[in-house]
């Protein structure tokens, strides 16, 4: 334990990673054809073809990440928060403070960021019902808050997913849970 001298004695930080978490998600990679199958020529192409896409794929979201831009449909190569799923600035702005408070505040920020994410889950659940009605106050209200984006030709909704390394950039994240 460290002495900070404007704070009096430090806790032990406890990190936390997110694929420790409960509410990490990541979609699964997928495996084509066995490695047995690859004898084959035709399936070999395949596999060849099948990992050039990937490839590009790859490099795409990380442009996208890379330059911030949102998520609009599941992330395949990064992994994204389901405690701050759609995304809420509020979210964002509560784990930050809590993360960044002194340690003698941690703990209640981090309640108070919890707190957030719970009501905004449930504001967004709610909204998204009416928005999936047609409801345009809903689909306003969701995309004025960067929480989703509407397909202007097919009318569907799509929430921003929150990436787990944009939320928790700090490894203090205030909304992990540990798996059980």
């Amino acid at each position: 334990m460290s002495l900070d001298l404007r704070t009096g004695p430090a806790r032990a930080v406890a990190y936390r990673a997110c694929n420790t978490c409960r509410h990490c998600r990541k979609r699964p990679e997928v495996q084509l054809f066995d490695p047995y199958s690859l004898q084959s020529p035709g399936v070999l192409k395949a596999q060849i073809e099948w990992e050039q896409q990937e490839q590009e794929r790859r490099r795409l979201e990380q442009q996208r990440f890379d330059a911030g831009a949102p998520f609009a449909y599941e992330p395949q190569y990064y992994a994204w928060c389901a405690a701050a799923t759609p995304h809420d600035f509020a979210i964002d702005q509560a784990v930050a403070e809590a993360a960044t408070a002194p340690d003698v505040e941690r703990d209640e920020r981090g309640a108070r960021a919890r707190e957030i994410a719970k009501r905004s889950l449930d504001a967004a659940g709610e909204l998204f019902r009416k928005a999936k009605e047609g409801e345009p106050d809903a689909i306003e209200q969701l995309a004025r808050g960067g929480r989703a984006v509407m397909n202007p030709v097919t009318g569907e909704v799509s929430q921003i997913y929150t990436l787990c390394n944009r939320l928790n950039s700090s490894s203090l994240c205030p909304l992990h849970e540990p798996r059980r």
